[in-house]
């Protein structure tokens, strides 16, 4: 009965210690578990974190190459646009320019004919004044020419007119004297 007491005492603290370590072992493996699950969980927060700061960094990569690729082809473009506008000023201006000397050679070929005109009409002027002059003068001296002949026939005219009335007045002064000797005579004779 002893032995049977001391076997059962034994199983019973046999069983007790086995429970014990069960109950410590199940402990342990849960704890374990825990821990595992707790590092598992933080190392998937750090893997999350990680991947999404090598993300964002990615991404911000991404953005400042796509910033640097939009600046550069907004620079290339600005620069493209200069040139274009430089090449389009400069196109202007050498276009103003050629209208420029194609204004002052039409104006200087105006201003040439307008000068040529001016001194052949000038020219045909002095002409036509000349012209008239020598038929103003043809004219005077035709008309000196009437006048004077006009003249000499009025002279010529009065110097015959005198002439006549001379010889009419001494005819008639040698009649009148015929005359009065005749009635002299016959006043002598009776």
């Amino acid at each position: 009965i002893i032995l049977e007491v001391a076997v059962a005492v034994v199983r019973i603290i046999l069983e007790v210690a086995v429970a014990v370590v069960r109950i410590i072992l199940e402990v342990a493996v849960a704890v374990v578990r825990i821990i595992l699950e707790v590092a598992v969980a933080v190392v998937r927060i750090i893997l999350e974190v990680a991947v999404a700061v090598v993300r964002i960094i990615l991404e911000v990569a991404v953005a400042v190459v796509r910033i640097i690729l939009e600046v550069a082809v907004a620079v290339v473009r600005i620069i493209l646009e200069v040139e274009v506008a430089v090449v389009r000023i400069i196109l202007e201006v050498a276009v103003a320019v050629v209208r420029i000397i194609l204004e002052v050679e039409v104006a200087v070929v105006r201003i040439i004919l307008e000068v040529e005109v001016a001194v052949v009409r000038i020219i045909l002027e002095v002409e036509v004044a000349v012209v008239r002059i020598i038929l103003e003068v043809e004219v005077a001296v035709v008309r000196i020419i009437l006048e004077v002949e006009v003249a000499v026939v009025r002279i010529i005219l009065e110097v015959e007119v005198a002439v006549v009335r001379i010889i009419l007045e001494v005819e008639v002064a040698v009649v009148r004297i015929i005359l009065e000797v005749e009635v002299a005579v016959v006043r002598i004779i009776p």
